[in-house]
């Protein structure tokens, strides 16, 4: 019976996987799908993209740009680094598509973290509702801040809850991240 018992548990890993795989597969199409490339970012997203540019450009940190939340300007700057002399819009596709990333990715730790109060069959319904949600895939073309911070902040709910020792000291290192990429993330 326990053999079973095992095989289905199994059974259901596998399906809820192969189901958060297609999820993530649906999610990026439909973010690609909706994504303006041809336009380049704006606002918040402009200001990050020049502190990122202004960093992978002098190889130090400026001064004058960005008061605050330069966490993502930062991760970025590696990547500009790379493309070093590319021109402007190459530079926001990469912005844009790291977000766009980033974003998509946030479905495995949110089933995780629906999976510690609820069963693998609602998990999925709880990460297909972050997945799909509008403003979600808003947020995520745009280019700034809150695809990294949510990602950030949904790992640290996800070790919290874990309630796992080994890993207390990660959160830590996580809330730092977190709190570099927006203020916010200290409270």
């Amino acid at each position: 019976v326990n053999n079973k018992i095992n095989s289905i548990n199994i059974e259901s890993q596998k399906s809820n996987i192969i189901i958060i795989t297609l999820m993530t597969i649906i999610a990026l199409l439909l973010r690609v799908n909706f994504t303006t490339f041809d336009i380049p970012v704006s606002l918040d997203g402009l200001e990050y993209y020049s502190f990122g540019y202004e960093i992978a450009l002098s190889k130090s940190f400026p001064v004058g740009i960005l008061g605050t939340n330069d966490g993502w300007a930062l991760f970025l700057s590696p990547f500009f680094m790379l493309f070093n002399n590319t021109d402007f819009m190459t530079l926001n596709l990469i912005q844009r598509s790291f977000s766009i990333v980033l974003s998509v990715i946030t479905v495995i730790p949110v089933y995780y973290l629906c999976k510690q109060f609820v069963s693998g069959r609602f998990a999925i319904i709880g990460a297909s509702l972050f997945i799909f949600d509008p403003r979600i895939i808003t947020n995520s073309v745009l280019g700034i801040t809150e695809p990294l911070f949510i990602f950030l902040n949904t790992l640290i709910l996800v070790i919290i809850f874990k309630n796992n020792s080994k890993f207390i000291y990660l959160t830590f290192v996580l809330i730092a991240l977190s709190s570099i990429v927006r203020y916010e993330g200290l409270l």
